[in-house]
């Protein structure tokens, strides 16, 4: 098991490279010079030079990809040329609404689709197991940014239950995760109408194993064989969707924390973009990339826990 998580954990330090490279490369040809955009057009060349002097841009690429992998891997992430801070502070600081918000919103899902896709598969071509299909249908056909905003209209508008925005941590944690419920809800709706789908699927396929056939005839309850026997084999196909979903609810929070108005990572990244912040971009984006890799790391090393076969792989 070591040996098999040892070639997984060097899978992500590669993955985690070559993001790095692809996300500097592309930035590097994206036009637009950023000491310009900063001073303006009508500053002068030499303003203009310092500038760029100041921010290391009159050095090569090589030296600057270089400098930059080693502030990383010393926790050390430059400063924003927009907010003349730490980027580490500002990404500190982004992420603590980001990341508890997907990982809400992954619980929420999960919650409520693995129940869902047991009870469709246990009640196969019924009524519930249409059901089950319809709100999958709906879930995945429409955007979460609509579940958004609907959910804002109904129980921010209309029932005045929740509020829009993030009040911060600092209000107490009663008060931030309040906040985020909406939020995550509306991320987790499209992601639980997929996951259901392929619960069904999974526990649908292990049912007609032997010994599933067997276990019932031996006397054990359809409750029992479902959660002893079926669940825990359906569980290899369902935690590799889950691992996925983590990255795309990652992605989903950039637009969701627009629709919400939270001060997030995706948030950040969308005003440095605008505002040609090389420096928060490549690391925000690179920050996105090792998270999603190292959730795909937690997901094999769940493998290895749920079924020994991987462990030869």
């Amino acid at each position: 098991m070591l040996s098999f998580l040892a070639r997984r954990f060097l899978t992500l330090v590669g993955t985690a490279f070559a993001a790095s490279l692809v996300v500097f490369l592309v930035l590097e040809v994206v036009p637009g010079d950023p000491a310009l955009l900063q001073l303006g057009i009508e500053a002068s060349p030499e303003a203009v030079e310092r500038l760029r002097a100041e921010m290391g841009l009159n050095r090569s690429a090589v030296v600057r990809y270089v400098d930059w992998i080693s502030g990383l891997l010393t926790l050390d992430f430059g400063r924003s040329f927009t907010y003349s801070t730490p980027v580490g502070e500002l990404i500190a600081q982004r992420i603590a609404v980001t990341l508890p918000l997907a990982l809400m919103a992954l619980v929420v899902s999960t919650l409520i689709a693995i129940p869902l896709g047991m009870f469709a598969a246990a009640n196969r071509n019924r009524a519930g197991d249409y059901g089950v299909m319809t709100f999958s249908q709906i879930g995945v056909a429409v955007p979460n940014f609509w579940f958004g905003i609907l959910l804002i209209l109904l129980f921010a508008v209309h029932w005045q239950v929740f509020d829009t925005g993030f009040p911060g941590w600092d209000e107490g944690l009663f008060a931030g995760l309040k906040a985020l419920v909406l939020p995550a809800a509306a991320l987790a709706l499209g992601e639980a109408a997929i996951l259901a789908r392929i619960t069904r699927s999974a526990v649908l396929e292990t049912m007609r194993e032997d010994y599933v056939r067997t276990a019932r005839a031996k006397g054990l309850s359809r409750w029992q064989v479902m959660t002893r026997h079926v669940l825990r084999n359906a569980l290899i196909p369902i935690s590799t969707i889950v691992g996925l979903q983590f990255a795309l609810l990652l992605a989903g929070s950039i637009i969701i924390e627009e629709v919400f108005q939270l001060p997030g990572l995706g948030k950040l990244l969308i005003q440095a973009i605008g505002q040609r912040d090389f420096q928060v971009i490549k690391n925000a984006v690179v920050l996105f990339a090792v998270l999603v890799v190292f959730v795909n790391f937690l997901v094999d090393a769940l493998y290895a826990a749920i079924d020994p076969r991987p462990k030869q792989a």
